[in-house]
């Protein structure tokens, strides 16, 4: 049995360290905030609760997948309740699109704004289904590159991964419009369409066929069906308590040392800090490989929240996005249009979330950011939706800073170069006994690949200790 440091709260540190108490290690996370499930959390303002960060679950299967390893149903531990009507599109000149879970009353609307473009629309969904098929288990594996080879039911759709996600949209036909909505989860990261990856394009395989779903009560419910299970298996939370230091001797990990000073000596470490900000963590042994495979990458900037109490009538659509003719897309997050119980008293929180590039983002600085992000809160259209209060804010440099993000990025940005060059290793190059969890080891879907990405983590560190 060894005595192992998990190093962060969120998706991939508790999936990580409750695979190894069932595994049989001595475990303890050490969360530098006063609560679990970072980015994928809930927090509450004014009596409402809302989601931290993440407000969608697109890949239900991937973290049914992940509760199996962990030995838990997610049914059992989590109530989701599947999106109908998704989203609506609008902005620009162009008249809104609507996305429901029904394909076929998707794609009549399209037909309607664009004759001709319905049925090319749902020969596209198809398409996708099948190459889903094809690729998807490569998803759950450690090392997908190395599994392809192992894989030849794979071979026939690897082509698609080389793509750009504007390759594989373009050869559809269908017209501009239709295909800057259909790419709107690229653009609401700030990523243009010819530089996101062609994976991008699962997600309309995940609306109309494996469902999109909102958990009830919040995502932070998932998370926290894991803490729940960690406890039980013998794992200690410490919860704010920040670790300043991974300490290493001779090129091995032999502990960590505590903001506050203690020092604990551990076998290993499993650190849900990310890529970009673990080593910057290590003392006591060179990092240079570890550096140079970050170096370079772009990074996501989290954008600006608002947190908002509202009021109106029944708000249609769960996503109402904003797509501007030049820049990237806004969206208002109205969980009531899902679950008619969450609020109170006639008030249900709601949240206008907007994208900035990191880099824009870090040459703003704070009070860039925070004019930039009032300037989100006085357009009008999100308004339309009824009257609204806003209980609190945070620009990049707030999640930055209240959420110890390295550079202020939640992530390496899924671009098409990422995805070709692969997901950074789970197990350090430099530095024996130090794993990695989290969304640079396992990009895409946030919450089921962060838990899957904490998993196999785990499973590296068993297998060598």
């Amino acid at each position: 049995m060894s005595t192992v440091g998990v190093i962060g709260g969120g998706m991939g540190g508790l999936a990580a360290a409750l695979r190894l108490a069932r595994l049989g290690h001595r475990v303890t996370l050490f969360e530098a905030r006063s609560q679990l499930g970072g980015l994928a959390g809930n927090e509450s303002h004014e009596g409402l609760v809302f989601d931290t960060g993440a407000y969608l679950l697109l890949d239900r299967p991937g973290l049914e997948r992940a509760f199996a390893w962990l030995g838990l149903q997610l049914a059992d531990e989590v109530d989701l309740v599947r999106v109908d009507d998704v989203c609506e599109i609008a902005g620009g000149s162009a008249p809104p699109l609507w996305f429901h879970a029904d394909l076929k009353r998707t794609a009549e609307g399209l037909e309607r704004a664009y004759p001709g473009s319905g049925a090319k629309y749902e020969a596209l969904v198809q398409e996708i289904a099948r190459i889903y098929e094809r690729l998807s288990p490569l998803l759950y594996e450690p090392s997908p590159r190395a599994a392809a080879f192992r894989k030849p039911r794979a071979w026939p759709a690897l082509p698609f991964l080389l793509k750009p996600l504007s390759a594989v949209l373009g050869s559809t036909g269908l017209p501009r419009r239709v295909i800057e909505a259909v790419a709107i989860w690229s653009h609401f990261v700030g990523q243009p369409v010819d530089e996101a990856p062609s994976p991008m394009a699962f997600t309309l395989m995940f609306l109309h066929v494996q469902g999109a779903f909102y958990a009830r009560g919040g995502i932070g419910t998932v998370p926290l069906a894991l803490a729940r299970a960690a406890q039980k298996a013998g794992v200690e939370l410490r919860l704010g308590t920040r670790v300043r230091k991974i300490r290493c001797e001779e090129g091995r990990v032999r502990g960590i040392e505590l903001d506050s000073g203690e020092s604990i000596a551990l076998e290993a470490v499993v650190s849900n800090h990310g890529g970009v900000g673990t080593h910057e963590l290590v003392a006591g042994a060179s990092v240079d490989r570890s550096r140079r495979a970050v170096e370079g990458l772009k990074l996501q900037s989290p954008g600006g929240c608002a947190y908002l109490a509202m009021q109106g009538s029944n708000p249609g659509t769960y996503l109402r996005f904003h797509r501007p003719d030049s820049g990237p897309a806004s969206v208002l997050v109205q969980p009531r249009a899902v679950d008619s119980t969450c609020g109170r008293s006639g008030t249900y929180p709601a949240r206008l979330i907007a994208m900035l590039d990191h880099s824009e983002a870090r040459s703003l600085g704070p009070e860039g950011q925070r004019a930039w992000f009032q300037a989100r809160l006085a357009e009008p259209w999100w308004k339309e939706a009824g009257e609204a209060r806003v209980l609190a804010i945070r620009t990049p440099s707030d999640w930055g800073r209240q959420f110890l993000l390295p550079q202020d990025a939640i992530n390496p940005a899924m671009t098409a170069k990422f995805m070709r060059q692969g997901r950074l290793p789970h197990k350090s190059p430099d530095v024996r006994g130090l794993y990695l969890a989290g969304s640079a080891t396992h990009p895409g879907q946030f919450v089921a690949f962060c838990a899957q990405s904490g998993v196999h983590a785990a499973n590296r560190l068993h297998q060598e200790l």
